[in-house]
Formats: structure tokens, C-alpha cells, sequence
């Protein structure tokens, strides 16, 4: 130990007072130790800095109110604040980064139904533009058909001759429902992004 060194006692009351000879002590004393601490364990020298400032602060006010009580070395004590500060910013960036983690998680599931949603208003689309291709006659039968209509039903209503031949037109009307629907420009497109 340096014996022109200031006591732990002389220490505090130069931080309390603010003398600038014990401050320059105290950092050029203590700070390359937290400094190669914060380095060696997810920091920077800025950030080192950040956490000798605070731990310094921190003992200022502890002298003000006479709060400190020294069971070691000042160097030790001084130290292991630093670290108990350090490891507590590395607990806030921790959290931090799972926020971000778990918020970028939920940006992308949104993205995703978003881009379901935006699939299925596609396909509605063309639905849509296809059924408005049909004759008036399969329009209706299919229309119906979705409705929940019976053959029976469809028949009466449309003035059709038979069941059978109803069931049979409305088998025709949904295959060239079909064919127009995969032969408009966007039913490419909305099968590539469904698989």
C-alpha cells in the first residue's frame, strides 16, 4: 500500500467535500479496474465510465446523510458497487432485449395475418370478378347453392325442368366457375403465397 495514499476515512471526506485531489485519487486509483471489468463483461470504456460516475454519486449522497459504514477497504467496497451497478444495467439491457425480441415476435405474427387477411380479401376478389363472368342462370344457381338451397329449391325458383337436371347444371355452372377463377390474374399470385 501506498503510504502518501489517503486513508478510506480521508477518501470519504474528500468525495463529501469534493476535493478535487482526492476525486483524481479516487479515479485514477480505481477506475481501470472497473473499467477492465466492464470491458470483460458486455461493456464499453463509455460505459465504465457511466458506472464509476453513478457509483461515485452514490457514495457522495451516503456521505452527506452519513450512511456509509466501511466493513473493508474503500477500494473494495467502491468496487463492488460498481459491479453491483453494472450487473444491474446489464439486467435492465436484458429485459430490454426481450421486449424487443418478444415485440418483434408479435410484429411478425401480425405481418403474417395481415398477409392472410390480405390473401383471403384476394381470393374473395377474384371470386368475385369470377362469378360476375358466369350467365345469369349458373350466377344464380350457384348463389343459391352457397345460400344453402336445395336442388328442390333451385329448381322451383329458377323454373327449372328436373332435380337431375339442376343437379346436373349446377355441377357445370361450379366447373366453369372454376376455370374462370383459376384463369384470372390473381389466382396465381394468391396459390403462390398459400404454399
Amino acid at each position: 500500500m501506498d503510504p502518501l495514499a489517503p486513508t478510506d476515512h480521508q477518501i470519504l471526506e474528500g468525495i463529501k467535500s469534493g476535493n478535487r485531489k482526492i476525486l483524481n485519487y479516487v479515479y485514477s486509483s480505481f477506475f481501470p479496474q472497473v473499467d477492465r471489468f466492464v470491458n470483460a463483461n458486455s461493456g464499453n470504456t463509455f460505459e465504465a465510465k457511466d458506472v464509476f460516475q453513478e457509483a461515485l454519486y452514490s457514495l457522495f449522497l451516503k456521505t452527506i446523510d452519513n450512511r456509509i459504514r466501511i466493513n473493508r477497504s474503500f477500494g473494495a467496497y467502491f468496487f463492488s458497487s460498481c459491479v453491483n451497478i453494472w450487473y444491474a444495467a446489464l439486467n435492465k439491457r436484458n429485459y430490454a432485449f426481450e421486449d424487443i425480441d418478444k415485440f418483434q415476435e408479435e410484429i411478425a405474427a401480425e405481418k403474417q395475418d395481415l398477409k392472410k387477411e390480405m390473401n383471403e380479401i384476394e381470393k374473395i376478389e377474384i371470386y368475385i370478378s369470377s362469378l360476375n363472368k358466369l350467365d345469369k342462370v349458373c350466377r344464380k344457381i350457384i348463389e343459391m347453392s352457397m345460400s344453402k338451397f336445395t336442388n328442390r329449391e333451385i329448381m322451383k325458383m329458377l323454373n327449372l325442368s328436373t332435380e337431375g337436371f339442376t343437379r346436373q347444371k349446377k355441377l357445370k355452372c361450379f366447373r366453369k366457375l372454376q376455370r374462370i377463377f383459376k384463369q384470372e390474374p390473381g389466382f396465381k399470385k394468391v396459390i403462390d403465397e398459400l404454399g
